[in-house]
């Protein structure tokens, strides 16, 4: 059974790296966003999943 590995800040500039190298091993990757940086707004956050192509 391979595990979930869940990563916050994927689309960063090193989680995106990260990313990119747990899909290389295979791995089952999911990030976790937020949707929205506006102080003033909600912030809700999205579950992304990530597949290796």
């Amino acid at each position: 059974m391979r595990k979930v590995i869940i990563i916050a800040g994927a689309t960063g500039n090193l989680g995106g790296k990260i990313v990119n190298a747990l899909l290389a091993k295979d791995a089952e990757v999911r990030a976790i966003v937020r949707l929205e940086t506006d102080p003033n707004k909600s912030k809700f956050q999205l579950l992304l999943y990530y597949r290796r192509n």
